[in-house]
């Protein structure tokens, strides 16, 4: 699933300035490329939620070039809940309702 189709369907509104009160900054990333793509090439990007626990959350990504069955990259960051002051949050605790619905949504769909 997409990023974007996952925050349509989880209802959830991207607001970089952490309005809702929760952050979700960078923790580690990690890339592996496996084969090039070229500047007019197509790529399609699969993202998935691959661990999810209620300090943390793990974006995984593959790239593929149009045509190609392999993923020419794949990757994945993981992230932390963070509270407005950068505070490391228990999402059962501070937003409940929301790691519910994530929860929901990363069992129902799992990873990539």
């Amino acid at each position: 699933m997409r990023k974007d189709g996952f925050y349509k369907k989880s209802g959830l509104v991207i607001q970089p300035d952490g309005k809702r009160g929760v952050k979700l900054p960078l923790r580690s990333l990690r890339c592996n490329y496996y084969h090039p793509s070229y500047f007019e090439d197509e790529i399609v990007i699969k993202t998935g939620i691959s661990y999810l626990t209620p300090t943390r959350i793990v974006f995984s990504y593959e790239v593929y070039r149009k045509g190609f069955l392999k993923p020419i990259v794949t990757g994945e960051t993981e992230h932390v809940w963070v509270n407005k002051d950068l505070k490391p949050v228990n999402m059962k605790k501070y937003r409940p309702e929301l790691y519910n619905l994530i929860s929901a949504i990363f069992n129902e769909e799992g990873c990539v």
